[in-house]
C-alpha cells in the first residue's frame, strides 16, 4: 500500500484511531439538531446495526455491546426509537450470505421483520450499514412471495441527517434508490 501511495505522490498515513462515520454523526448530533430545518416528532423507529460494527469491535464503539449512535442521532431530531427482541440478530446479509446462501438471508431477515412488525410496527428502520440497509429495503418485497406484507422505509443515518438539514430527498439524499417507498414517511 505504501508503494502504491508513493507512486501517486502521496504518503500513507495510518490514523491513531479509526471510527465509523455513524459515530461521527452521533458526536455531531446536537449540532445537526441545532441546524436542522426539519424535525421528526411523532415518528416511531427501530434501529439495526451492521454486525461488522458492534459484534466484532464492540469494546471500541460508542455504547459498546448496545450501540447508541443511531438512537442518539434520531432522538436528537425528535424520533422515538423502540427496542425489539431480535435487536442483536443479523439481518442476513452477513458479509457473503446474500451471495452464497440466500435462503439464510431471507430467513434471518424474516425473523427480524416479524419481530419488528409484531412488537413495534415502526414508521422507519434506521441502519448504519449499507449491506443491512439494502437487505432490509430490497427483501421486504421478496417476503410478499410468502404472503407477508412489510412496508418499512429504511433510512441510513447519513440520509436522516441530510433530510434534517434540508437536503433534497432525491437529488442529494438518494431516497430514489430505495425499493421500499419512503414517501409515506
Amino acid at each position: 500500500a505504501r508503494q502504491c501511495m508513493e507512486a501517486l505522490g502521496r504518503e500513507l498515513v495510518i490514523p491513531e484511531e479509526i471510527v465509523h462515520d455513524s459515530e461521527v454523526h452521533y458526536v455531531l448530533r446536537e449540532e445537526i439538531a441545532r441546524r436542522a430545518i426539519h424535525r421528526f416528532e411523532g415518528i416511531r423507529a427501530v434501529e439495526h446495526y451492521g454486525c461488522h460494527f458492534f459484534k466484532q469491535v464492540s469494546e471500541d464503539i460508542i455504547g459498546g455491546k448496545r450501540p447508541v449512535v443511531l438512537k442518539g442521532l434520531a432522538e436528537a431530531l425528535g424520533i422515538q426509537v423502540y427496542d425489539y427482541s431480535t435487536f442483536y440478530n443479523c439481518c442476513g446479509f452477513g458479509f457473503r450470505h446474500i451471495l452464497v446462501n440466500r435462503p439464510f438471508t431471507r430467513s434471518a431477515l424474516r425473523q427480524k421483520l416479524l419481530s419488528i412488525q409484531q412488537e413495534v410496527d415502526p414508521d422507519v428502520i434506521l441502519v448504519n450499514c449499507t449491506g443491512c440497509g439494502t437487505t432490509f429495503d430490497k427483501n421486504q418485497w421478496i417476503q410478499k412471495a410468502l404472503g407477508e406484507e412489510y412496508h418499512y422505509p429504511v433510512l441510513f443515518y447519513s440520509q436522516l441527517a441530510a433530510l434534517a438539514l434540508g437536503a433534497d430527498p432525491y437529488r442529494e439524499a438518494g431516497l430514489n434508490f430505495h425499493a421500499t417507498p419512503l414517501e409515506p414517511l
